[in-house]
């Protein structure tokens, strides 16, 4: 799915405004290598905590992601970026929120009644992420409206590339399309409304240099939880339709489309969905990377009076460093069962008995479908400098 925006920011709307911060570790010229620090702001014992809303040191890498109508922006989940193209990472049904802003039926994506080549045409409403960084005891902020949006349906997933200046600096997070295993910790991050504050901000604010706190107001979330099940084909049709995993814990309301850390400190799923009333227990439905792997992201850049466009696979970005892994898509096995290739996970024989196709085989107690054939992706090694010696 492709969404055409009809930019209601034409550039990055830079603001300042003074407040108290905890200045971020590592210096902002290192903002690729930059530590982050999550643990500092925990409470003993505690499984949610919050880190400093404004500069930390990851808000150069995770975003407030906005609808941007009648000149307001909404606070509509989570993003963050992925790439050192600057490309960002979210989940799909936030970027559909913008449908209810429009008046106009969600596509389809699947199923007898898919949409063929569905597309959004945005007349009266933009999208936007927030960029922010600390300089010392003074907030930078920018609004980098998003150029480019791609669905990877059946999973929750989509990709953005915004409008930004490449001077700013960024942090993006590395991935891991291994799946966590059953029993492990990880850690979702993501902004949500502080209490009794609104979910909008104001543009004409955000132009004049002021950034009313009292009004609008985020709060950075970090949650813990266990990985308890894990689903490769989808959770339920019409919930969430592509391969996931289980936590078991709930997340705050504006987390969706946040990252969820691994042990190693990876990025292996993104929030998508509560299943709280499915298991009767707290728990949060997280969406698996993998099936993504060979999904093709746009993007390009304008120079002078021409405008320089690239569509290249994910697979591409990580072979050519683009895209930070730990080399798990080495892990992977594509397979293809006639409706074309189909990625599939690697399973510890272990986790085998918590993994299912869906929450119907998990009601069922039926274990998922094995995948026996497929091929894997390999690096090809580097070359060896060329010399005389």
């Amino acid at each position: 799915m492709t969404i055409a925006i009809d930019q209601r920011v034409r550039g990055p709307t830079v603001i300042r405004k003074n407040v108290d911060l905890v200045a971020p570790r590592g210096s902002l010229k290192e903002a690729q290598t930059i530590r982050l620090d999550l643990q500092s702001y925990r409470p003993p014992g505690a499984t949610a905590w919050e880190l400093p809303p404004w500069g930390h040191a990851l808000s150069l890498g995770l975003f407030p992601l906005f609808v941007i109508s009648d000149r307001t922006l909404i606070l509509t989940g989570s993003a963050f970026c992925v790439s050192k193209l600057g490309f960002l990472l979210t989940a799909l049904h936030n970027i559909l929120d913008v449908c209810k802003h429009e008046g106009i039926p969600v596509p389809q994506f699947l199923g007898p009644f898919a949409t063929p080549n569905p597309s959004l045409a945005l007349k009266h409403t933009g999208l936007a992420v927030f960029h922010q960084q600390n300089m010392g005891t003074q907030l930078t902020g920018s609004v980098w409206p998003l150029e480019t949006v791609d669905a990877a349906p059946p999973s929750d997933l989509a990709f953005a590339y915004p409008k930004a200046q490449s001077s700013f600096p960024y942090l993006h997070l590395p991935l891991s399309f291994d799946l966590p295993r059953i029993g492990s910790k990880v850690t979702c991050i993501g902004y949500g409304l502080a209490h009794g504050a609104s979910e909008r901000l104001e543009m004409e604010l955000l132009q004049s240099g002021q950034l009313n706190l009292s009004g609008y107001s985020h709060r950075l979330h970090a949650v813990e939880a266990t990985v308890t099940n894990i689903f490769v084909q989808r959770f339920a049709q019409g919930y969430l339709s592509g391969p996931c995993f289980s936590i078991d814990a709930d997340v705050p309301h504006g987390m969706s489309g946040g990252p969820v850390l691994s042990e190693a400190g990876l990025v292996c799923g993104v929030v998508s969905a509560g299943g709280a009333s499915f298991f009767g227990a707290p728990s949060t439905l997280v969406s698996s990377l993998y099936p993504v792997l060979l999904h093709y992201l746009r993007f390009g850049v304008t120079l002078g009076a021409v405008r320089i466009d690239s569509n290249r696979s994910l697979i591409e970005l990580i072979g050519s460093d683009l895209i930070r892994t730990d080399g798990s898509e080495e892990h992977l096995v594509v397979n293809d069962d006639g409706n074309g290739p189909m990625v599939c996970p690697r399973i510890h024989k272990d986790d085998q008995t918590n993994t299912f196709d869906d929450f119907d085989g998990y009601q069922r107690g039926l274990r998922a479908t094995k995948v026996t054939s497929g091929y894997r992706f390999r690096r090809l090694p580097a070359k060896p400098p060329e010399g005389n010696g």
